[in-house]
C-alpha cells in the first residue's frame, strides 16, 4: 500500500517537473532567438512582407521623348498610284482615293528611356492627410506634410526592370495604412502613391508594390486574382 501511495505522490512532482522543463526551454528558444512569438498568435503585432518590382519602361526620362516636327511644305501629300487599278478597294479608314498623306519620320514611334525610380514606404495612423498633401511638399518633408499620421518611413530605389523582397517584419503598433509613394519625373503621373489598410494585429500581409511608367499600385497577394478576374481591383486598397 505504501508504494503505491508513494507512486501516486511523485507522479504530479514529475509532472510538475516536466512543465518547469517546457518553461524553461521555452525561455531558453526566446532568449536565443527573440523572433519568436509568445502568445496567442491573434495578439501579435501584424507582419507586412514587400515584393518591390520596377517595370523596363518605369519612370520615362522626359528628355528623352522627342518633339513631333511639323510636315515639311515640300510634298505635302503624295499622289497614290493605285488610283488608275479598278481592283484596289480603300482600306479602313481611307475616305479618298485621290491623296493620301506619307508619315513623317518623326512621326513613327520612338521609345523611351526608362529610369531609376526612388519611392518611400509610409506607415500611417490615417491616410487624410496624405490624400491632401501636395506632392512637392510631401517628397521634400513628409514630416511636415503628414504632420502626426506619420508613424515609420523606409526609403527604397529600383532601377528599370529590378525585383526586391523585404522580409516579414512587424509594423509599428499604431499603424494602420501601408502607402507607397513615388517620385516619378512626370509632374502629371497618372498614380503617384497608392494606400492599403490594415489591421495592427493577427495579421501577415505579403504586399506586392508594382511600378509601372508613371503609376503604383499596392496589392495584397493573399487575394492574387485569377487571370479571368485580372479586371477586379485590389480588394483592401483604398487610393482614390
Amino acid at each position: 500500500m505504501r508504494p503505491a501511495i508513494v507512486l501516486m505522490l511523485a507522479v504530479p512532482l514529475l509532472a510538475g517537473c516536466s512543465t518547469v522543463g517546457n518553461v524553461f526551454k521555452k525561455t531558453a528558444q526566446i532568449m536565443m532567438d527573440p523572433t519568436i512569438a509568445v502568445g496567442n498568435p491573434q495578439d501579435q503585432p501584424t507582419q507586412i512582407a514587400l515584393s518591390l518590382y520596377a517595370s523596363a519602361d518605369v519612370n520615362p526620362n522626359p528628355v528623352s521623348i522627342p518633339a513631333v516636327a511639323p510636315p515639311e511644305d515640300s510634298t505635302p501629300m503624295e499622289r497614290d498610284t493605285a488610283e488608275t487599278d479598278a481592283h484596289v478597294h480603300l482600306g479602313v479608314g481611307q475616305y479618298n482615293r485621290a491623296a493620301s498623306i506619307a508619315p513623317t519620320p518623326n512621326a513613327r514611334r520612338t521609345a523611351v528611356t526608362a529610369t531609376p525610380i526612388v519611392f518611400r514606404v509610409l506607415q500611417l495612423k490615417d491616410d487624410s492627410m496624405l490624400e491632401n498633401a501636395p506632392p512637392e511638399l510631401l517628397q521634400d518633408n513628409p514630416e511636415k506634410a503628414l504632420g502626426s499620421t506619420l508613424v515609420a518611413m523606409d526609403d527604397y530605389a529600383l532601377v528599370p526592370g529590378q525585383f526586391k523582397f523585404i522580409e516579414f517584419a512587424s509594423i509599428e503598433e499604431k499603424s494602420r495604412y501601408i502607402a507607397v509613394v513615388a517620385q516619378f519625373h512626370d509632374p502629371s503621373a497618372e498614380r503617384w502613391y497608392d494606400v492599403f489598410r490594415v489591421e495592427p494585429r493577427g495579421r501577415k500581409y505579403p504586399l506586392m508594390v508594382m511600378l509601372q511608367t508613371t503609376r503604383v499600385a499596392i496589392t495584397d497577394e493573399r487575394f492574387r486574382p485569377a487571370q479571368d478576374d485580372l479586371c477586379l481591383p485590389p480588394p483592401a486598397s483604398t487610393y482614390r
